[in-house]
């Protein structure tokens, strides 16, 4: 497990370093983080943009660390910085398992960019 972890962090570090000069994507995370899925609470993905950004469409995928889809959500932003809450399911509804998840956010239309970033479920 490990070992998956610290591959997966390679990764995302990689993916970082190779960032388009086109990514209008000026930051983006989650919080709270580490997030407590069992809880009633919920969690909030905050992006924030480098320029003017409405009617974008904007989508977070939260991958396990085999890179399967556990909750996909789209939308359209309307505001910056722009948020999305999340309760800690899957996209059958039923709330996940503690663990490290990867966050991918991807901005696609006529503006492009995309972040990626690491979140704990306990």
């Amino acid at each position: 497990m490990k070992k998956i972890v610290i591959a997966v962090s390679l990764l995302i570090w990689l993916i970082s370093c190779v960032k388009k000069d086109d990514n209008v994507i000026q930051y983006a995370y989650m919080f709270p983080n580490p997030f407590s899925a069992q809880g009633t609470g919920l969690a909030t993905f905050r992006v924030g943009f480098k320029q003017a950004v409405t009617n974008e469409q904007i989508a977070i995928t939260v991958y396990d660390l085999t890179y399967q889809v556990i909750w996909q959500n789209a939308n359209t932003v309307t505001s910056n910085p722009f948020d999305i809450s999340w309760g800690g399911e899957n996209n059958s509804g039923i709330v996940i398992t503690p663990g490290i998840y990867i966050v991918k956010i991807s901005l696609n239309g006529s503006l492009n960019g995309e972040e990626w970033f690491r979140i704990i479920v306990n």
